[in-house]
C-alpha cells in the first residue's frame, strides 16, 4: 500500500494535484493480480444486447473522464470532511454488512453515473487491496448503488406495476417486474447513480457520480460491492465469479450540514437520521468506511468533492450480504477472514408475555420500504 500511502500524503501537502494523481503508470506491485491477454472466451448469460463474452480493458477510459471534470492543474486539495477511516499504511478488512433492498444485478460498466440526476458532484475512487498480502487487487468489479438527492433509487421509483413493460431491461441482465435477491420488485429502467467498474493494475476504480441523498430511516450512504473471478460480457457487464465484499460507504457529519440547506437536497422533507443514530453504521463498523474528501475547488461545495477509499478484501471470502453477521459489531475489520456467512442476527421481544424473534435484515428491508411507499404518498398530496 505504500504507493497509495504515498499519493495521499502529496496530497495532503499540496505537493501533487488531485487530477494529477489519478492516472498511475508503471507496472503492478508485486503480488497483484492481472488478467490474461487476449479474449475472454466462453458462453454466459445474455442480456440486452445478448452476445457472449469478449475481452475488456479495465478503466481504460476512467482517467480521460475523470480528468475532464478537474479543475487545474495547479489546485491543491482541501480537505472538504473529517474522516475516520484507518490510515493508508493499514491493512484491515473493510466491515461487512447487509446488502440493503435496493440492488441490481448486471449494471453496466461505465464510469459516469449521473445520467439525468441533479446533485452535487462527487469523483469517487476506490483502492482496492487484498488482506493476504495487502497488494493491490486488479481485475475486480467495484458494484456501487445509491439513491438520489431526493431519497430514490433507480430502478424503484415507479409504483404503478400497470405500466411495466416486462419486455424492458434495467441495466444488461434483469427485466421490469423481476424481483432482486431479496424481494424488492423491479419498476423501472433508470440505472442512474449505478454501475460497476474493474479495478486496474494499481487496484483503482474511478466513478463519477453524485453526492447522495437521504431517505427515511437511514443515514446518508453508498453502497458497494467487490466481485472477483467473473467475466465481463459483450455488452458491457459483469457475470459469474462471487461477491467478496458487501459493504456501505459513509460520510462525515460536517459535510452533511453543509450540503442538507443546498438544492436538490432541500426538496427533501425527510429528516436525515444521524450516523450515530443508524443501525447499520453503527453495527457494521461505519466510522471505518468513512470517504476521505476534498474540495474541488476549495471551499466551495457546489462544484464538488473528490473521494478516496480503501477497500480491504479477502477475495476467497464469500460475502454477499444476505445476512447479518450474528455479532455487528465485530465487524471492525480486524478479523482475517469475516466470511459474511454466520447465521443472521436476531431480534427478540416480548408483547403480553409472547416472546417472538425476528430477522434483523427482513425487518429492515420491510421498514425501508414502508418509509419510501409513506414518503411516496405524501409527496402526491403536496
Amino acid at each position: 500500500m505504500e504507493r497509495i500511502h504515498a499519493r495521499r500524503a502529496a496530497i495532503l501537502a499540496g505537493e501533487v494535484a488531485p487530477n494529477m494523481l489519478v492516472r498511475r503508470q508503471g507496472p503492478a506491485q508485486s503480488g497483484s493480480r492481472s488478467m490474461p491477454a487476449g479474449s475472454m472466451t466462453g458462453g454466459g448469460q445474455q442480456g440486452q444486447n445478448g452476445g457472449g463474452t469478449t475481452s475488456y480493458h479495465a478503466t481504460a477510459t476512467a482517467a480521460d473522464s475523470f480528468l475532464s471534470v478537474f479543475p487545474s492543474t495547479t489546485q491543491s486539495a482541501v480537505p472538504a470532511s473529517a474522516t475516520t477511516q484507518p490510515a493508508d499504511s493499514a491493512c484491515v478488512l473493510s466491515p461487512e454488512t447487509v446488502v440493503g433492498p435496493y440492488y441490481i444485478e448486471g449494471e453496466s460498466i461505465r464510469t459516469n453515473l449521473v445520467d439525468n440526476e441533479k446533485g452535487l458532484p462527487f469523483y469517487a475512487e476506490f483502492s482496492l487491496f487484498n488482506i493476504n498480502d495487502c497488494a493491490p487487487l486488479a481485475n475486480a468489479a467495484i458494484d456501487i448503488w445509491s439513491c438520489n438527492a431526493t431519497g430514490e433509487y433507480g430502478g424503484f421509483v415507479s409504483t404503478d406495476s400497470s405500466n411495466y413493460d416486462t419486455s424492458l431491461y434495467n441495466g444488461q441482465l434483469v427485466h421490469l417486474g423481476d424481483e432482486n435477491e431479496t424481494g424488492s420488485t423491479i419498476t423501472d429502467t433508470k440505472t442512474s447513480l449505478r454501475g460497476q467498474q474493474l479495478t486496474d493494475a494499481d487496484g483503482i476504480a474511478q466513478f463519477t457520480t453524485l453526492l447522495p441523498g437521504w431517505y427515511s430511516g437511514r443515514t446518508t450512504h453508498i453502497h458497494v460491492r467487490v466481485h472477483v473471478g467473473g467475466q465481463v460480457t459483450a455488452n458491457g457487464t459483469y457475470i459469474g465469479g462471487s461477491i467478496t465484499h458487501t459493504g456501505q460507504t459513509f460520510f462525515g457529519e460536517d459535510l452533511y450540514t453543509m450540503m442538507q440547506s443546498m438544492w436538490p437536497y432541500t426538496l427533501s422533507s425527510v429528516v436525515r437520521l444521524s450516523n450515530s443514530a443508524d443501525s447499520i453504521y453503527t453495527g457494521s463498523g461505519g466510522a471505518q468506511s468513512h470517504w476521505n474528501l476534498y474540495y474541488v475547488v476549495p471551499g466551495d461545495l457546489s462544484k464538488g468533492v473528490i473521494g478516496y477509499i480503501n477497500l480491504i478484501v479477502d477475495p476467497s471470502a464469500v460475502n454477499e450480504g444476505s445476512q447479518m453477521m450474528a455479532d455487528p459489531g465485530s465487524l471492525n475489520g480486524t478479523s482475517t477472514n469475516a466470511t459474511g456467512t454466520a447465521e443472521a442476527a436476531a431480534a427478540t421481544t416480548s408483547t403480553n408475555g409472547t416472546t417472538w424473534t425476528a430477522n434483523v435484515p427482513i425487518l429492515y428491508f420491510v421498514l425501508i420500504a414502508l418509509s419510501h411507499i409513506s414518503f411516496k404518498i405524501l409527496r402526491s398530496y403536496a
